[in-house]
Formats: C-alpha cells, sequence, structure tokens
C-alpha cells in the first residue's frame, strides 16, 4: 500500500507543479480548494489522489460559486478550508457543510450556509446534490471543469461527477512566494490542506485560525509502518516519521513546510 501510495502521490506532484505553473499569471487558489484543479491536469482522472489506506470521506469533484449584487466572490472547491466534511453518512450521502465567510474575523463562522451531498457510485464517480442554507448569496453548482450544472439553486437537482477518495493533501505554503525544491508539497493526511501558517486564515476544527500544533504536525498521518509518504517540490518523494514532519514553534521561522517569513506577512497567495 505504501508503495501504490508513494506512485499516486508521485503523480499528484507531477500534476500540482503543472498547476501551479499554469496560476503564475494568477495567484494559485490553493486556500480556495486545490483538489479538482490538479484533477483537471491529470486529464480528469481521480485515481492518483487515493491513498489505499486511508478511511477518509471522499469528495465530488464539484465547485460552489458565489455571486450577490455589486460584488464577486471566489468559487470554492469541497477540499478547501471553507468546508467541514463530516464523516458519518446522512440517509446515504457524505455531507460537506460550506461556510462563506469562514477566513474572516466578522463572519459567523456556523458553517451552514450550504450543504453538499455525496453518494459514492463505484470507485470513480459520485451522485451529488447541493442546498444553499444559510447565506443570502447566489449559489450555482460547477462541475471540475468550472462548467455550469445548476445556476442559483436552492436544492440543486442530482448530478453524476467524479469522485475524489483523497488521503494526500497539498501543502498551501508551497504556492507562496520564496518556495524552496526542498519545501514540502503534498503529504499523507486525513483532511485536504497541510496548513502550517496561521497568516492564510483557514480555519481548525475548533474555530482557530490553522496552522499545525508547534509540537505536533496536527493532521499528519503515518500510515505506512509509522511513517508518511512526502513530496517535495522538487518531485522528490521519502517516507518521513512524523517528529521530522513538526513544524517550528515560531511558525514565522524556515522549516521544510515555508521559507523565512517577515513580520506582518499575511499568507495572501503569490505574494
Amino acid at each position: 500500500k505504501g508503495a501504490v501510495c508513494g506512485s499516486n502521490m508521485h503523480q499528484l506532484t507531477v500534476a500540482g507543479t503543472m498547476w501551479l505553473e499554469e496560476s503564475k499569471r494568477k495567484r494559485a487558489p490553493v486556500h480556495l480548494g486545490w483538489a479538482p484543479h490538479v484533477m483537471r491536469m491529470m486529464s480528469g482522472d481521480p485515481g492518483p489522489f487515493e491513498c489505499p489506506s486511508n478511511t477518509g470521506p471522499p469528495i465530488p469533484a464539484v465547485f460552489i460559486k458565489q455571486e450577490r449584487t455589486g460584488f464577486t466572490y471566489p468559487s470554492l472547491s469541497i477540499d478547501s478550508g471553507y468546508f467541514r466534511r463530516q464523516n458519518g453518512l446522512y440517509n446515504g450521502y457524505y455531507r460537506a457543510d460550506m461556510e462563506t465567510e469562514a477566513d474572516t474575523a466578522g463572519g459567523d463562522r456556523d458553517f451552514d450556509d450550504a450543504y453538499v451531498y455525496t453518494k459514492p457510485i463505484g470507485p470513480k464517480k459520485a451522485e451529488v446534490y447541493a442546498q444553499k442554507t444559510g447565506t443570502g448569496r447566489e449559489l450555482s453548482l460547477l462541475d471540475w471543469r468550472t462548467r455550469t450544472l445548476q445556476a442559483n439553486f436552492s436544492t440543486s437537482n442530482k448530478f453524476i461527477v467524479p469522485l475524489i477518495r483523497g488521503g494526500m493533501a497539498m501543502n498551501i505554503s508551497a504556492a507562496s512566494s520564496g518556495v524552496k525544491p526542498w519545501h514540502i508539497f503534498f503529504v499523507d493526511y486525513n483532511d485536504w490542506t497541510a496548513c502550517t501558517e496561521t497568516g492564510f486564515y483557514i480555519r481548525s476544527r475548533d474555530n482557530q485560525f490553522r496552522g499545525d500544533r508547534p509540537r505536533r504536525p496536527e493532521w499528519v498521518q503515518p500510515r505506512h509502518n509509522k511513517k508518511a509518504n512526502v513530496s517535495f517540490v522538487d518531485g522528490s518523494i521519502k517516507k518521513m516519521e512524523e517528529a521530522r514532519l513538526i513544524p517550528p514553534a515560531d511558525e514565522r521561522a524556515a522549516s521544510i513546510w515555508h521559507p523565512q517569513r517577515q513580520p506582518g506577512w499575511t499568507g495572501v497567495l503569490g505574494q
């Protein structure tokens, strides 16, 4: 299983590099979700996302687009920090709870603005629908190519889309400036976005701005003989013990996760 996971991680690393290269024309929106973008670089194949030892909930390859008169909002994919992915089933569906203001200091952060429901159909397909609940914004459901499936839904129709069975996370810091070949790109993880810096404004499960804890990488998963598969920006892959993946107590300090940060660094992608 470790060898299969490593091979899949290599494919993700190649595709992720292609996406970041493509995104140099604009800021790579890793904090808004990365999985469908990387899947597009693999011609829509969700297979390489899977670690055979992972048991976490799968996600559909879709986006939620947000609109309101006079305002422009980003589209979000289900792996982003704007969703909480539930492990349990609701009438046979996995549910992901959306919060439109997860990255703002004044947001309510209840993760109750919309729900996305996913029912696996075989290993690579899923039935998906979305339900708007607690937001005044217009929401539209988009496929992994960002084509509109249904605009301005209250409760959308059901659609068949690719199913992404995860197990690996992209290190969000890999999309920032100053990254070096030895910085982590992907890692075995039990959530979709590896975040060691609070400056990216991704919420943890206890509603704090998330940076993995100073003495322990919060969600790294050493699944393979007590080691985790880790890929780096230069494309290399290693098996590493959890202790070697501990972020520094001072999150501005240089580490294998990110370069040295200056005081006031905000984590705005591309800067």
